[in-house]
């Protein structure tokens, strides 16, 4: 008869055959990772800002312009912004956090980006949001996230949970992770089916819910393979285009990285 002790070490070795895997496979992950923040800018609301928008011609031809005469663009852009345009907002904050068309500089994109939040750009939000976690702004974090979590928005709820994970590890901090990635799973988010079943692995809501933990991975990896990932990028990426959101470059580097919460 198999021991506690020797259950919990059975379980945390098969764990780390699974991050052995991911790490062993890059291509793969960095494809997962581009799938899972598709996903997030999937249910941002980019139809509707736009569609309040009443200067959306000329924003969409500053836009148009931007490669070709980056400089006017920008200034029609910036005018239109302090106007009150947010989907101009958006394009600056965009363009001054990848260093498109203009020096990059994360003090005027995270600016932009916070006025396009103010303005209720969901987008605005998931890139302020980021800004505040890079530069380690918890706190901040949290009171940004939390007027789309009291609408049960997936992203928001994820990034909320990352955010308490990091602040604290108490049994009441776990309890609130523990439902606001629940509430995300149940919304169909990728990343926070990963997140919930790692944690569940790790015995953090219990030993009892370890294999559950494990099951939600298998379904996570099983949801995860090459061609069906590629396909779901560019299913979700031509519903952006199709609503005319913004979507990054291919290649670009986002904003939001993977910040799962660890075991540490």
């Amino acid at each position: 008869m198999p021991t506690m002790a020797s259950t919990v070490a059975w379980f945390r070795r098969l764990r780390s055959y699974y991050d052995r895997f991911w790490q062993e496979h890059r291509g793969w992950r960095d494809l997962r990772d581009r799938r899972d923040r598709a996903w997030d800018y999937a249910q941002a609301n980019d139809w509707e800002v736009r569609n309040r928008d009443p200067n959306i011609n000329l924003t969409d031809a500053a836009v148009a312009r931007l490669t070709s005469e980056p400089q006017a663009a920008l200034g029609a852009l910036r005018d239109l912004a302090e106007g009150g345009s947010t989907w101009a907002m958006l394009w600056l904050a965009l363009s001054y956090q990848k260093g498109e068309c203009v020096p990059s500089d994360a003090a005027v994109a995270e600016d932009w980006y916070r006025r396009a939040f103010e303005a209720g750009c969901d987008r605005g939000l998931l890139g302020y949001m980021g800004c505040l976690w890079h530069r380690g702004d918890l706190e901040g974090c949290e009171r940004v996230l939390g007027t789309a979590v009291a609408r049960n928005w997936p992203p928001a709820c994820y990034w909320m949970a990352c955010a308490l994970m990091r602040r604290s590890k108490s049994h009441k901090t776990l309890a609130r992770v523990r439902m606001l990635l629940e509430q995300a799973v149940e919304q169909g988010s990728p990343i926070a089916l990963r997140a919930l079943g790692r944690l569940m692995t790790l015995g953090r809501f219990g030993l009892r819910k370890i294999p559950h933990g494990f099951r939600l991975l298998w379904r996570y990896v099983s949801q995860t393979r090459i061609e069906d990932v590629e396909g779901e990028i560019a299913s979700l990426r031509a519903r952006q285009r199709e609503s005319r959101s913004v979507v990054p470059p291919e290649d670009s580097e986002d904003t939001l990285v993977d910040t799962v919460p660890t075991t540490h």
